[in-house]
């Protein structure tokens, strides 16, 4: 009985160790993506596009909010073009790796943004949120954006009204 035990044990500590190792958290890498998204937003203020494109996969999938998923940079490209052509203009914006996890050729990225933009006919306005970005590295050894996601941590409805009776079930 106490050799099960034993026997049980050993696998518990080998399969909590391999987990420990395939999945960890990794400071240079952290250092080497915030790297990354600094050069993304230099790309984004200077308006060049095609630099800041060059970090995603060219089969990267984004989840922007309140708007369909995109596929593909051909995608990505399309959208932020027509924020620009809306007369979106982003004046600044921060980027800060919070957390990289790892495992294989891919890297997750938890992190915080702040932005500072404009749109015509509109005072600037400024926005704060969180993001999730998955990294995968490519065969000479860069890391390219795989997929992202954000969202504001603000809620735009909480300063509407709602109507009569809507929260109370009527």
């Amino acid at each position: 009985m106490k050799a099960g035990h034993i026997k049980l044990l050993g696998i518990i500590f080998c399969l909590a160790f391999y987990t420990g190792i395939s999945y960890s958290q990794d400071s240079d890498l952290k250092a080497k993506i915030q790297q990354m998204n600094d050069k993304m937003i230099e790309d984004m203020m200077n308006e060049n596009d095609e630099a800041m494109l060059a970090l995603y996969t060219d089969d990267a999938i984004s989840l922007p909010s309140y708007q369909p998923m995109l596929k593909g940079k051909a995608a990505i490209m399309e959208s932020h073009k027509k924020d620009k052509e809306s007369g979106f203009k982003m004046n600044d914006m921060t980027l800060t790796t919070m957390e990289v996890w790892s495992s294989g050729d891919l890297a997750y990225e938890i992190g915080t943004y702040t932005i500072d933009f404009s749109m015509p006919g509109m005072e600037d306005m400024k926005d704060n949120g969180k993001y999730l970005t998955v990294w995968q590295k490519q065969s000479d050894g860069s890391w390219k954006v795989k997929a992202d996601t954000w969202n504001t941590d603000n809620n735009p409805w909480m300063d509407m009204e709602m109507p009569s009776g809507e929260m109370d079930g009527e």
